[in-house]
């Protein structure tokens, strides 16, 4: 009789310290990062990091532009011999100094302005935006608060910017011959007028928001029910 009730005092109390550990670990009253709450979240986190950590840029829009040289560079139907006529006396306003450079420009690559059939070349320009993360410590800006996660992200920026290249000697455009190395010249002063068909700040905002929902997607399934974003410095 002794014996059965030894075995009901030691088996409730079994009962007691596996139930007590069970609260001690969940609960953490000590606050020892024991708590199987906690290191979820850590799993978590360190999760979400191993997704991303390896990225040092992230693109997540892109404008596809074609440009159509000279036509989108110039005025509609200037009077080119009124410019010339200014170059000779001397005294070309800056607007007309502008185009008299351009027109210049524009010979050299073999497109005559005041020709019959001028020639034109089509560009095709794909302006990239997201985030620069090369060089960021995003270890130390993705912030956790139990299911609350906050992360500190830098501006978005448009990031690149490709010409596509049509295969070497093979420009088909309507009588244009153009050498590489004046295609060369042509795509870089379109390049630089990129601002030109950019709305940037709409391209800026696109980045954003499509960064923000690609990050969403990576941390919802990890538990966090509230996901902030910050972009101050």
């Amino acid at each position: 009789m002794k014996k059965l009730r030894r075995l009901a005092f030691l088996s409730m109390l079994l009962v007691i310290l596996a139930g007590g550990a069970l609260l001690f670990f969940r609960f953490d009253p000590f606050d020892w990062e024991l708590s199987l709450v906690k290191k979820s979240k850590v799993s978590a986190r360190e999760s979400l990091l191993k997704e991303v950590r390896g990225l040092y840029r992230l693109n997540t829009v892109e404008l596809v532009h074609k440009a159509v040289f000279p036509y989108d560079f110039m005025p509609q139907n200037p009077d080119w011999w009124q410019i010339f006529h200014a170059a000779e006396t001397g005294k070309p306003d800056p607007e007309e100094q502008e185009l008299l450079e351009f027109y210049r420009f524009c010979r050299d690559l073999g497109i005559d302005l005041v020709s019959r059939n001028p020639g034109f070349a089509v560009v095709t320009l794909v302006a990239k935006a997201g985030f620069e993360l090369e060089g960021f410590p995003l270890e130390d800006n993705l912030l956790w608060n139990d299911s609350r996660l906050v992360i500190h992200l830098p501006e978005p920026q448009i990031t690149e910017i490709i010409v596509q290249d049509p295969a070497t000697g093979r420009y088909p455009y309507p009588g244009l011959e153009i050498s590489p190395e004046n295609w060369k010249r042509l795509t870089e002063y379109i390049t630089l007028r990129i601002g030109s068909f950019t709305e940037e700040k709409e391209l800026i905002r696109q980045a954003r928001q499509r960064g923000e929902e690609f990050i969403r997607r990576l941390a919802e399934p990890r538990g966090f029910s509230s996901i902030e974003f910050d972009y101050s410095e």
